[in-house]
Formats: C-alpha cells, structure tokens, sequence
C-alpha cells in the first residue's frame, strides 16, 4: 500500500509542482505508477521503509537517494528539566509576541541554520535560494500565522539565538522546528530550547511528543536521546525531478 498527494506549500515555494509518497513495505508497483501519473512532472519526494523492493522500484524510476530521516518519540512521564544547563548559559526564554520582532534578518538567519541538513538543502537539483525560501516562509508562518502552537526564542545580551517551535494534535505534541544560529552553538542552547519545548508541551496535556529528523544530524539524534526520546520509525528519502527545471526566478512576493 501506499498513499501520496500534491504538496501546495512546496509547490508555491519551490516554483514547480510537487508531491509526495509514502510507501509501506513492498509497495505495489502499479498502484506506484498510478501515484506518479497523477502527480504528473514535476518534483516527487518519496518516503519508504528499509525494503530492498521499494528500492528496486525506485531506481528503476529514476529517483535519486537524498537522505534517511529518523522519527523518535518519547512519553511525558518522567520528565526532569535540566536546570544545570539553563542555569549555565545565561539565556531568556521569550514568547511568540518576541519571536514575531526578530525580522527578516532574523527568519532567515534561522532559515540557512534549521533548512541545512534538510533534504532540500541536499537535493542538488533543488536551488539554494528556493530551499531557503521554503524555510523563511516556514518559520515566518510559524511566528505570524499560527502554523505553530507555541514559539520559543532564546536570547542572548538581547540577539535571538536559538528557535524551537511546537505543534499539538490531540494528545500528541511534536518539535517542529529547532536551531541554535552558528554564534551561539556550543552553550547548551539546543538542549535548552528543547527541554522548554517539551515542558511546554506536558503543560499542555499531551501524553507523548514525536520529532523528525535527519539520522545524518548525529549531533541532533543525540541531543534527542539524551531528552529521553527513542527511535520509533526509519524513512529512506527519495526525489524525482521531471519537466521544466527548478529555477531561482520569480520566488513568491513577500518570501
């Protein structure tokens, strides 16, 4: 089985169709060439357990390995905020009202920071400036629009340095977004935005908070697994470009 759909947010960011797929193991291969025809040209992202089947398909359909995402988890019960680190790196934790004052500047400061070990940033067929883009308008939406449930900025001697937001459905919370800008890297800013992100969330009643990520980001699984999440669900990441190339002209007015 296997499920897909347009994808509106990439296609107006991005400047050409796209879509994605979501594959389970051994996937149909016809129902496969279904999802690709209506989807039609353009650019397809693929999602797929580890199935040397799958794998075989997508090769054979022109679709190119961009990266391995990993998706951890885990339950609220338990938790113990680190204050050792909160207490070490001299930082304030600011709301949405701050977040939304940080600028263009700012977003897309985070932009280059949380989209670099993305599988846009690392589709060589996708242009860096239209990858960015998608990030600044990700972020600016999650700061103005509500697409996030909470924001967190941390601030250090008053410039935003780290961005962590959050997304509830039911009683299920998720790290959405999360960076810490180059400057400020290295102070325990990370695990500092994500435990405020988590206590948030267990305020707010969910039962068990989900994140995804890069398995390639070391740095980020580790910080996850030292907050208590646990790997739950591996996904090999493919792209297919087909039709008019992806081009950096005519990026969406206000991006």
């Amino acid at each position: 089985m296997l499920t897909w759909k347009h994808d509106t947010f990439d296609t107006d960011l991005l400047g050409i169709s796209a879509g994605k797929v979501w594959m389970e193991a051994r996937a149909d291969a016809k129902q496969f060439a279904t999802a690709l025809d209506e989807l039609g040209p353009g650019l397809v992202a693929c999602f797929t357990p580890h199935d040397a089947a799958n794998f075989s398909l997508l090769d054979e359909h022109r679709f190119r390995l961009i990266s391995v995402r990993a998706t951890l988890e885990r339950s609220v019960d338990g938790l113990i905020e680190p204050s050792s680190i909160t207490a070490s790196v001299g930082w304030n934790m600011q709301t949405r009202s701050v977040a939304k004052e940080m600028g263009a500047e700012g977003i897309r400061a985070f932009a280059e920071t949380i989209g670099a070990t993305s599988r846009y940033f690392k589709d060589a067929q996708i242009p860096a400036a239209r990858s960015l883009a998608l990030y600044e308008k990700w972020i600016n939406n999650s700061l103005t629009t509500g697409l996030a449930d909470e924001v967190f900025l941390a601030s250090v001697d008053g410039k935003p340095a780290a961005l962590h937001t959050v997304k509830i459905k039911d009683d299920l919370g998720s790290v959405d977004l999360i960076g810490v800008l180059p400057a400020y890297q290295g102070r325990g800013l990370g695990a500092a935005s994500l435990w405020a992100g988590i206590n948030h969330l267990k305020n707010r009643g969910v039962s068990k908070i989900d994140v995804v990520t890069e398995a390639e980001n070391v740095d980020a699984v580790r910080m996850y697994e030292r907050a208590g999440f646990f790997l739950v669900q591996v996904q090999f990441v493919y792209h297919r470009t087909t039709g008019a190339p992806i081009t950096t002209q005519s990026l969406p007015i206000g991006v």
